[in-house]
């Protein structure tokens, strides 16, 4: 068994808007701090099909880190009902796949996981009331942050992907409690576009307080800053974006 993603646009599906988060690095060496933009990118789109769902796709190049990974998500009523995702990992001159597909049921998650070897893993995982799912890519951070606004602090689920050499962990699933909180309302320009923005600080996780989120008006993530830890910092832009007419 193999999960191909991302599936070819349907004729039913309409277009909503489609854009590219790209990666920038900074580090700290000797009191010195040196900024870059890396070959880290994330393509994404959203549609809509003929039965009102919403369909997003993404892709984050990371080959630079040995890496690349793709998503679909399907979302009915506002809610992801379920999502594919793959991971290709880039070493010694091979490409090796490993794949995970989750699917939604009331406080249910059904995950059936892929192996290098092509073994199927499946198990059910019990969710908390008014859980969250948060697919990995960054186009998915708008929403979570707004319904954790409505919900206050909850359960969030992502694939786990710390180190994607650990190759029995990867893709499993990764329960966190999360928060976000307002910060202010400000304009930001990425790549020339001026952008009326609300930031917010997200934490829980991976994420520790002072991680930011800028959103435009939509609630498209426009940027986040991430603190890595004493020496890294990420900062992540949407230096391309269309939405639909």
């Amino acid at each position: 068994m193999s999960i191909t993603i991302p599936t070819p646009v349907g004729d039913d599906e309409t277009l909503i808007d489609h854009g590219c988060y790209n990666y920038y690095h900074e580090s700290q060496i000797g009191g010195t701090v040196f900024a870059e933009k890396t070959k880290v990118s994330e393509p994404w789109s959203r549609h809509r099909n003929a039965q009102g769902d919403i369909i997003v796709r993404a892709e984050r190049d990371s080959r630079e880190f040995g890496n690349k990974i793709f998503v679909q998500s399907l979302a009915h009523a506002n809610q992801i009902t379920q999502f594919d995702v793959v991971i290709k990992i880039f070493a010694d001159d091979a490409i090796k796949q490993l794949s995970a597909h989750y699917q939604f049921s009331a406080n249910y998650a059904q995950i059936k996981r892929v192996t290098l070897e092509g073994a199927v893993e499946e198990t059910e995982l019990e969710l908390a009331e008014g859980y969250i799912v948060s697919p990995l890519m960054r186009i998915y951070n708008g929403d979570v942050i707004q319904r954790l606004l409505v919900q206050g602090e909850s359960q969030v689920l992502v694939p786990w992907i710390r180190n994607p050499q650990d190759t029995e962990q990867l893709l499993t699933p990764l329960l966190s409690q999360r928060q976000a909180r307002f910060q202010e309302h400000e304009t930001i320009n990425i790549d020339g576009r001026s952008i009326d923005a609300a930031r917010y600080e997200y934490f829980g996780g991976e994420y520790q307080p002072g991680t930011l989120f800028w959103l435009d008006q939509k609630d498209v993530m426009q940027r986040y800053v991430w603190q890595q830890d004493e020496m890294n910092c990420w900062d992540t832009r949407l230096e391309q974006y269309l939405a639909a007419p």
